[in-house]
């Protein structure tokens, strides 16, 4: 009777050992899971002031029309449009925009907006009452892709915890 139940105290004792580890496992897991997106969110942080810096470099004005003519290209049905830049641009491009316009739309008509964008860098293209619009802005960009950097930042922070496409364990 008593090994009865020394066995089933040590088999509580067991089970409750179990039981502790197993919850100091996912408190652990989840303060890593916590800490890799702590550096994800620093690492996008990161991505937002190299972007600054890409409207400091000679080739900017370079990416902004390119950023025109792709953007003039999918509204090239649509008329009157208007482009607006943020204020730095803005007054540091406004005499060039005509010739801009002439190259990334040759012979139509893309109004610079008087209004500044609030955002740091890039372009906006809308048509004249603001229905259809191309968000080529520094922000509008990260918003978009930012499924995409999160997995990128994830797979180069973190390569053991993503799976590399068309690689599978049972090969």
């Amino acid at each position: 009777m008593k090994r009865k139940r020394f066995r089933a105290a040590e088999l509580e004792a067991e089970r409750l050992y179990r039981s502790k580890v197993q919850a100091t496992e996912m408190e652990l897991r989840s303060e890593l899971d916590r800490r890799r997106w702590e550096m994800v969110q620093q690492s996008k942080k990161s991505i937002s002031k190299r972007l600054d810096n890409i409207s400091a470099r000679a080739d900017y004005a370079d990416l902004l029309q390119k950023f025109l003519a792709a953007a003039a290209e999918a509204l090239c049905d649509e008329e009157g449009l208007v482009a607006q830049l943020c204020e730095r641009d803005h007054i540091r491009f406004a005499s060039e925009w005509p010739a801009w316009v002439e190259i990334a739309a040759p012979g139509g008509s893309i109004e610079l907006s008087v209004e500044y964008g609030n955002f740091s860098g890039g372009l906006l293209l809308r048509n004249f009452d603001d229905t259809v619009r191309v968000d080529h802005s520094f922000e509008g960009r990260m918003e978009r892709l930012e499924d995409q950097v999160n997995l990128v930042l994830t797979a180069e922070l973190f390569p053991t915890l993503v799976a590399k496409p068309g690689v599978s364990g049972d090969e």
